[in-house]
């Protein structure tokens, strides 16, 4: 019997060593003890998985917010670049570069590269008068051939390479 009572002492060590490594403050002495902190720590579990969903609910409204405010912010940015460039193009000043008085169309030295779109209206002017209007026929990528606008042009003068046109009223 005596040897049985040291093999049961030397297992109850190693159960006891086993234990103590496992939980090293010693808190725990029985299986109650075990089952308790068990309990404590499915519950420990259970309310971090809820706080897990709801932050991750929230991240995903945020997220969701954020990408509504991003495509607000670049819809905003294309309306403000696309403003920018009909004001731009309402300040462009082009200049005449070939007349055909025959024909009655203009080549003038702007094209899409500069802005321009196949509704644009065109002013030509010498000094500060305005002699004729355009409506452009082609546009190509680095020039305009309009048409003189017969009713436009100011009787006695001719439009000539050199004059200014001015792009207006681009909306």
């Amino acid at each position: 019997m005596s040897d049985e009572m040291k093999k049961v002492e030397i297992e109850k060590k190693e159960i006891d060593l086993a234990v103590q490594k496992i939980f090293p403050d010693g808190k725990i002495k029985t299986s109650e003890d075990l089952q308790a902190t068990l309990a404590m720590l499915k519950e420990t579990l259970t309310e971090a998985q809820t706080k897990k969903t709801e932050l991750t609910a929230q991240l995903s409204a945020v997220t969701q917010s954020k990408q509504g405010d991003v495509a607000k912010v670049r819809e905003e940015e294309k309306y403000q670049m696309q403003r920018a460039q009909k004001l731009a193009l309402n300040g462009l000043i082009a200049t005449v570069i070939a007349v055909n008085k025959e024909w009655g169309f203009v080549m003038v030295n702007a094209g899409r590269q500069h802005g321009v779109s196949p509704e644009a209206s065109l002013l030509v002017k010498r000094g500060n008068s305005r002699i004729a209007r355009l409506r452009i026929v082609n546009l190509e990528e680095s020039s305009v051939i309009a048409d003189l606008v017969d009713e436009s042009l100011v009787k006695g003068i001719d439009v000539q390479p050199g004059d200014k046109v001015i792009f207006e009223n681009v909306q």
